[in-house]
């Protein structure tokens, strides 16, 4: 390994940060996933063959990093209470958050609370899939790979897992068609009074 792609590595760090913080809240599990892929994509370097950008290689270890770190706490089955499992990226829910403040605090606590219980309504595959996809913003073959499905497979899934995260989260008030208009929906008073 070159000292200069070591050098360059260590100079994605901040982007590493910023990828992985955008998929959980917890800071300590951010810290120690990035560090994980950093050393491993060290120990890799010297098989980096240069097909792709430096960046999207490292970002790629650091995305199946993640992905292990996931499944081994589904393998450990931890309480739905003990997660911070990522919940970026959501762009098919349409609806206004507060960009900072105690009400955007208090609404991320009571979103992710929902959100993991609306994710417990689908099946396992749909919910691996579901995250797979929507959080970590993997590519479709990367995704059938590793669940061993077909993409058109994949595709109903994701539908499927889609549509049902869509009504169980306007159930719980969130989104544009929300049941409850006490928790924010467009429009709703705040969350906390």
């Amino acid at each position: 390994m070159t000292l200069s792609i070591a050098l360059e590595i260590a100079a994605l760090r901040p982007d590493m940060l910023s990828f992985a913080r955008q998929r959980s809240r917890n800071a300590v599990w951010v810290e120690d996933v990035v560090s994980e892929a950093m050393l491993a994509a060290l120990e890799q370097a010297p098989t980096f063959s240069g097909r792709s950008q430096l960046k999207t290689w490292v970002i790629a270890i650091l995305k199946h990093k993640m992905m292990d770190r996931w499944r081994k706490q589904d393998r450990e089955s931890v309480s739905i209470d003990d997660v911070d499992e990522p919940l970026a990226d959501l762009e098919w829910l349409d609806f206004q958050i507060p960009v900072s403040g105690p009400e955007r605090a208090a609404m991320d606590l009571q979103f992710i609370a929902i959100f993991q219980k609306c994710l417990e309504q689908l099946s396992q595959v749909q919910q691996q899939a579901f995250l797979m996809r929507e959080c970590l913003d993997l590519d479709a073959p990367q995704v059938c790979s590793q669940l061993g499905l077909s993409e058109s497979n994949l595709w109903v899934l994701l539908h499927r897992a889609r549509v049902r995260m869509r009504c169980e989260l306007e159930l719980h008030g969130i989104g544009p068609k929300a049941k409850r208009p006490d928790i924010a929906s467009p429009g709703a008073p705040a969350l906390v009074q």
